[in-house]
C-alpha cells in the first residue's frame, strides 16, 4: 500500500533551511507526496508534545488535494475532531510509533484508553467511517459514510524533545496488518531527518541577528566534498571529531552522487554525527559544494538521576523506537546506545525496557520549552 520513500528528495526539501516553519512543512509534505501518497492526498502538522497536559499542534494544511477537498476536512474533521482532543489523547496519538497505519492507532487507543473509545464511538455514531463502526457503543446505527477514507499510513517525526511533525497518507482502503519491518525502517529514519531538520530551522528563525542569513551561520565545522576539513571550532577541532565529520561527508557525498538505492542511502546518510552535528550539504555565494556541520542535539530536561545522553535515549526508547533507530537519529553506534540504556536502567531500578517505558511515561515531568 505504501511505497519505499524517495528519501534524496524528501531530505533536500528538508535541509533547505528558509521560509518559515509552515512554508518549510508545506515544502516537505510536496516532496514526500510521490513516494507516500496514493491519489488521495497527504496530510500535514506540526506538534510540540513537549508538555503531555498541553500538547499542541500548527498549521494543518491538505497537499495534494482540491481546495474543496482541503476545506472540507478542515472544517468537518480538523476542527470538529482532532483539534478538541484532550492533551493526554493526542500525546499517546504523537507518541504511539513513529510510522504506523491510523488502523493500529485506534486499535490500541481503543483498548488502552476509555475515552479515546469513546471518541472513536461518537466517530461512528456521527457517519465518519466505516472502519470506525466496530467501535460503535450501543443500538444506534451509523447514519453515513462522512470521512472518505477508511485508513492512513502515518509518519510522525518526534525528537527527544517531544517536537517535530507529522505527514499522513489517506488510504483507500483499510491496511490488514502493521506496516512491514523494512518499509518501517526506511521511513522512520526519514522521520529522524525531518526533527533533525526541523530543530535546525526553529534555531535559525530564533536567531535574529544579522549573520543568521549566512548560509554557514552557526556551522562547527565546514568539510569539502572529498572530505578536507576546511573549517573547524569548538568540538570540531577535536581530532577524533574531525574523523566522524570527514568520514560522514564522504558517506553523505557519496549517498547523493553514486548510489540510486534509498536504503542505502538512507544508510549512509545519517540524522546526527557523533550525537552533536547534523551534517548537510551547502552552497556558497559562488557556487561551490560544501558539507556543513551544525550542533543539533535535542535539548532534554536536566535529570537529576541521569545524564543529558541518558535522557536523551531514555526519552526516545518512551517513544517506542528501538535502540538500532536512536543510534541512527544521535549518530551513535548501536553498543553505545544499549551501553547509556543499561546504565540509565540501573540507575532508575528497573530491569527491563518495558519497565522503564512505564516509569518514564508515568513520572517524566513536562519540559519548560515550547
Amino acid at each position: 500500500m505504501t511505497r519505499s520513500p524517495d528519501a534524496l528528495a524528501i531530505l533536500d526539501a528538508a535541509y533547505r533551511l528558509e521560509g518559515t516553519p509552515e512554508e518549510w512543512l508545506r515544502r516537505v509534505a510536496a516532496a514526500a507526496l510521490p513516494s507516500i501518497g496514493h491519489g488521495l492526498g497527504l496530510h500535514a502538522w506540526l506538534v510540540d508534545a513537549s508538555n503531555p497536559e498541553d500538547v499542541r499542534m500548527a498549521h494543518p494544511m491538505a497537499v495534494g488535494v482540491t481546495d474543496e477537498w482541503a476545506t472540507h476536512w478542515r472544517s468537518l474533521w480538523w476542527d470538529v475532531f482532532m483539534a478538541p482532543l484532550p492533551s493526554q489523547t493526542l500525546h499517546m496519538l504523537h507518541n504511539f510509533s513513529a510510522c504506523s497505519f491510523a488502523r493500529e492507532i485506534w486499535d490500541a487507543g481503543a483498548a488502552g484508553s476509555e475515552s479515546y473509545a469513546e471518541y472513536l464511538s461518537m466517530l461512528a455514531a456521527n457517519g465518519y467511517g466505516r472502519t470506525h463502526w466496530r467501535y460503535l457503543r450501543g443500538p444506534r446505527a451509523p447514519s453515513g459514510d462522512k470521512m472518505l477514507y477508511p485508513d492512513s499510513f502515518n509518519l510522525c517525526s518526534v525528537d527527544a524533545e517531544g517536537r517535530g511533525c507529522v505527514l499522513v497518507a489517506n488510504l483507500a482502503r483499510t491496511s490488514e496488518g502493521p506496516v512491514p519491518p523494512e518499509l518501517a525502517a526506511q521511513w522512520a529514519r526519514v522521520g529522524a531527518h525531518l526533527s533533525a531538520a526541523l530543530r535546525l530551522l526553529r534555531a535559525r528563525t530564533d536567531d535574529r541577528s544579522p549573520s543568521a542569513a549566512d548560509p554557514f551561520a552557526g556551522a562547527e565545522a565546514v568539510v569539502a566534498p572529498s572530505g578536507r576539513i576546511e573549517h573547524a571550532e569548538g568540538p570540531a577541532t577535536r581530532p577524533s571529531a574531525q574523523i566522524s565529520l570527514r568520514d560522514a561527508a564522504v558517506a553523505i557525498d557519496r549517498a547523493r552522487t553514486r548510489t540510486t538505492d534509498q536504503s542505502e542511502a538512507l544508510e549512509l546518510w545519517r540524522a546526527l554525527t557523533s550525537g552533536r552535528w547534523t551534517v548537510a550539504e551547502q552552497f556558497d555565494h559562488d557556487g561551490r559544494r560544501y558539507f556543513v556541520a551544525r550542533p543539533n542535539r535535542a535539548r532534554v530536561p536536566e535529570s537529576a538521576a541521569l545524564t543529558e545522553r541518558e535522557e536523551e535515549i531514555v526519552r526516545q526508547v518512551a517513544r517506542g523506537h528501538g535502540n538500532k533507530l536512536i543510534a541512527y537519529e544521535l549518530g551513535l553506534s548501536t553498543g553505545t546506545v544499549a551501553s547509556h540504556l543499561a546504565s540509565a536502567q540501573r540507575k532508575l531500578g528497573v530491569r527491563n525496557r518495558l519497565e522503564l517505558i512505564r516509569l518514564v511515561r508515568a513520572t517524566r515531568p513536562p519540559t519548560d520549552e515550547g
